[in-house]
């Protein structure tokens, strides 16, 4: 068998149980587990699938739709972009939409590659945006911020053992713990957007695992969105090149209805040239503007 009829059976074995969005993301968090590749290296490289890696893959398939826990805390770990992570529970796991997300914007910025950028990932949780980026831009510095420890811990973890050195972790709650001189070329964040009706629907697997407070957010899901976005311009450098060169210097990951309040509230906090993201299903997921 190859890696991608593979990955075929994986997938329809899995639908009548995961939710839509999740399943690429499941199958490839078991086959990167089992085969111990990245993504990355598995698409570049494709293997011949064993019968004991196919017996392997099966074992694991049948404790996520028997007992509706999340992969990733099965396994431990989750693959973002070219990074492995640890994952533990309550943190947030990695989304498939998080993480296109990221690759465009590390797509995006990669003319600036040999500039040393300021990042700010609010919310890190895993740290799986802060490392991408960190990664990425090896002669910028990414700030992670996270009000819980918890996730702050493991995203040390994870930096260290990606071997990544330029990212500095800071226990904060948004941007209450920052150095108020200190400003920014780039502020990205995956903030709770979820209201609180919207979580009561939500599958058990997400429900009865991860952390509510990096999930749902009062205002019907805007508060912390329109937090951020209040105070984003004062923690933003106004002469960095991103802004000299028009390129986006505050990227909100939303839920898909929120992008016309998200919108009309960056406009009114000037910034300019707001644009909607849509993700690989064709919903909005992200809105970023430029100062």
């Amino acid at each position: 068998m190859d890696l991608f009829s593979l990955i075929a059976l994986c997938k329809k074995i899995l639908q009548p149980t995961v939710p839509k969005t999740l399943v690429d993301q499941y199958v490839w968090a078991v086959v990167t587990h089992v085969l111990g590749r990245t993504k990355t290296e598995l698409m570049t490289h494709p293997p011949h699938i064993t019968k004991s890696t196919r017996a392997r893959v099966n074992q694991l398939l049948s404790l996520i739709t028997v007992h509706h826990k999340p992969i990733q805390y099965i396994l431990k770990t989750v693959p973002f972009l070219d990074l492995m992570l640890d994952l533990e529970p309550p943190v947030l796991i990695c989304r498939p939409e998080t993480e296109m997300l990221v690759d465009q914007v590390i797509t995006m910025l990669k003319p600036y590659a040999d500039q040393q950028l300021l990042f700010l990932d609010i919310g890190t949780g895993s740290g799986c945006i802060a490392l991408s980026l960190a990664k990425a831009f090896t002669r910028s510095t990414v700030y992670a911020v996270d009000i819980s420890p918890i996730a702050l811990s493991l995203a040390q973890k994870n930096a260290q053992k990606n071997n990544i050195s330029n990212v500095i972790f800071v226990q904060s709650d948004l941007f209450s713990s920052l150095d108020p001189t200190r400003s920014f070329d780039l502020i990205i964040s995956n903030p709770p957007y979820i209201s609180s009706a919207e979580w009561e629907t939500l599958e058990p697997s997400v429900k009865d695992w991860e952390d509510v407070g990096a999930l749902v957010a009062t205002d019907e899901g805007f508060s912390i969105l329109f937090a951020i976005i209040k105070k984003a311009k004062e923690h933003l450098n106004m002469t960095s090149i991103l802004t000299r060169s028009g390129m986006p210097q505050l990227i909100l990951e939303i839920g898909h209805t929120q992008q016309k309040r998200v919108k009309a509230m960056m406009q009114q906090h000037s910034f300019s040239s707001v644009t909607v993201w849509q993700d690989q299903y064709g919903k909005d997921r992200a809105v970023w503007g430029a100062l």
